[in-house]
């Protein structure tokens, strides 16, 4: 398991460390995953700044044809999945952009993304719930726009840059 979760992951260099697993087998079942990583291959560094992706885990929102659908939207099953990441600032940068937190709520499901900065860490907070359904074929433009959204909060990426020293005299 902890493979298929290096595998998921899918960045160079990457260190596990302990990993827990938790299943609620109640009306509404869920597994909670907690595990730690660390690499030092993310991001993209330029000058002084680093671009660091806030989710290395979500990219399959992407690639459905924008037009041109035939048939109606059918969702078999239903699904919630929440992240909670923890990025930890490198010593000697700060935090200069973090992107905007993001809430939608349409018929075909919900999400919501927060990021803030928490000491010399910057927290992420998202959660996608996919509600199961039949829509008419009509609805498609509406949820081609949820798919996006939920694309572009999942591709953010907050802005490091380098602390300046600045001395007084």
């Amino acid at each position: 398991q902890v493979k298929d979760l290096i595998e998921d992951i899918n960045l160079a260099d990457v260190t596990m460390g302990a990993v827990t697993f938790r299943e609620d087998k109640s009306a509404f079942p869920a597994i909670d995953i907690d595990y730690a990583w660390t690499t030092s291959r993310y991001g993209t560094k330029t000058g002084n700044r680093f671009f660091v992706p806030v989710n290395p885990f979500r990219k399959t929102y992407e690639g459905l044809k924008k037009t041109g659908r035939k048939h109606a939207i059918f969702i078999t099953n239903g699904y919630k999945d929440k992240d909670s990441i923890v990025i930890v600032v490198p010593e000697g940068y700060e935090a200069e952009s973090i992107p905007e937190s993001v809430k939608t709520e349409t018929k075909f499901g919900n999400f919501i993304s927060n990021i803030h900065v928490q000491g010399n860490s910057i927290v992420v907070e998202q959660e996608v719930m996919m509600k199961s359904g039949n829509w008419d074929v009509s609805a498609y433009p509406d949820f081609i726009a949820f798919i996006d959204k939920i694309a572009s909060g999942y591709k953010a990426k907050t802005i490091l840059k380098k602390k300046t020293n600045i001395v007084s005299l």
